[in-house]
This record gives structure tokens, sequence and C-alpha cells, in this order.
């Protein structure tokens, strides 16, 4: 191999290079547009194969024709399905991490103060409480047994965990929407109140208000559980309190 041989590769290089980026490119740009995905591939690829003979029969230089035949390997190459269905896989699965990567950052964003709730699983069924959404204001809670509660009956249900809450917070156990609209279940004590200092297991009380039994079932979510912060006032007993614009107005003092 001479090193006029060399140059004229290196020049086909080149020239394979600004072929692809400023007409193919576009070429193949315009047919995903148009045909969908890679549509018409082949058609490409014949037009790029016309354009070798026609360099080859018109004598053109050997670096034309090196950087047009480099470009229909490339095209060989990387618009094949084996190519494109590999890295559709490879490209979803690092799509997968990303979307996975931001919702844990958004869940750690709503972390508030910095918060940490440690959960203790009290029975190998136990599942830990997780918000379905990064904006969801409550965790779901999931039952750790198999029960049955019959009409205006009710029964407290077990979750097999205990939590440990930062001081100055509170869990509230709150009913789930879905359960009380199909099926007239909720929280008996709504919203059932955790203090901070309890270490004990979380039970769910809940009351059927239909009038046909309903079975829970483990690992069924039951109820959501919101963590609040807590105000502790300074309490200051007087004799007179300050005059407000509503006053000593009660029950049904704005109207029904």
């Amino acid at each position: 191999m001479t090193i006029v041989t060399i140059l004229q590769c290196i020049l086909g290089f080149i020239a394979g290079f600004l072929i692809y980026k400023y007409i193919t490119y576009k070429i193949i740009n315009y047919m995903k547009f148009k045909h969908g995905k890679y549509g018409e591939v082949w058609t490409y690829r014949a037009i790029i194969a016309l354009f070798l003979l026609l360099s080859i029969y018109m004598e053109m230089p050997l670096f034309i024709t090196y950087g047009i035949g480099f470009c229909l390997i490339y095209s060989l190459l990387k618009f094949n399905p084996w190519y494109i269905e590999k890295h559709e896989v490879i490209s979803n699965y690092i799509q997968s991490i990303i979307n996975q990567v931001e919702e844990e950052e958004k869940m750690n964003n709503m972390n508030n103060g910095g918060y940490i709730m440690n959960i203790k699983k009290l029975n190998d069924d136990a599942i830990i409480p997780k918000y379905a959404h990064a904006s969801d204001a409550g965790m779901d809670l999931y039952s750790v047994v198999d029960a049955e509660i019959q009409p205006h009956t009710h029964a407290l249900i077990k979750t097999g965990i205990a939590i440990e809450l930062p001081l100055g917070t509170e869990a509230q156990i709150r009913p789930r929407s879905g359960l009380a609209l199909k099926h007239g279940i909720t929280v008996l004590n709504s919203p059932g109140t955790i203090d901070s200092g309890y270490r004990g297991e979380i039970g769910v009380i809940l009351m059927n208000h239909s009038n046909a039994p309903f079975i829970i079932e483990k690992g069924m979510k039951i109820a959501q559980m919101v963590i609040a912060e807590v105000i502790h006032p300074f309490v200051i007993p007087v004799n007179i309190l300050e005059d407000s614009e509503r006053g000593q107005g009660g029950f049904g003092s704005t109207g029904q």
C-alpha cells in the first residue's frame, strides 16, 4: 500500500463523514419523518449503492468512491433490525433507570426539613409503606392479615410494622377514597393519630358502612398515612380572651 493510497483512504473517510453529515443524515431524518423510524432504509441504501456504481463508472477520484463506500457500509452496519432492536432495549433500560432516579429525587425533595422516619417490620409478610407518586401527601398502608368485616361493624387490621417518627411530627391515618366510594370502608377514628413516641405495631380500625361483608386480604392497601408537623404552643391560663369578629358563634352560626 503506497502513501498515495493511504492518503486516498484518509480523504475517503473525511469525504464519507461529510457526505453522511450533510447529505445522507438529512435523507435519514426525512425518511424517519415521512415513513416512521428508519422507514424505507433500503431505498436509502440503494441510492448510496447507485452513487457508488456511478463514481466507479465515471472514474471519479478514489477518495470520493471510498467516501461513498464508507457511507454504504455504515448504513448496512447501523440501520439494521438487530442493531435497532438492541439499542432500543439498552435505551429503554437506561431511560427506566433515569426515570427511577428522577422519581427518587422528587421524593427526596418532598422530604421537608430533612426528616427521616425509621420503619421496623414486625412480620415477614409486612410491606413497607410507600408513596405511589412523588407528589402524594399520604403513603399507602398494607394489611398483614386476612380478615372479613361484617356489615356495619368494625375491625382492627394489623399492618405488621412499627415506626419511629421524627420529633415534632405525627402520623395521621386516613381512609382510602377508593375503598370508601366502592365498598363503604373507612377509618373509624379518622384521622387516627400516631404520636412520635409510639413504638408499637400500627393497627387501622376499619369500619364497614355497607350492607355486604368486606374481605381483607394480606397485602391489600387499607389506608393511607400522612406525616405532619405538630405545634406545641406554650399554654398560658388567662381570665380574658381577645375579641374576634366571630366571637362565641358556634354550631350553625354561619348558616345550616
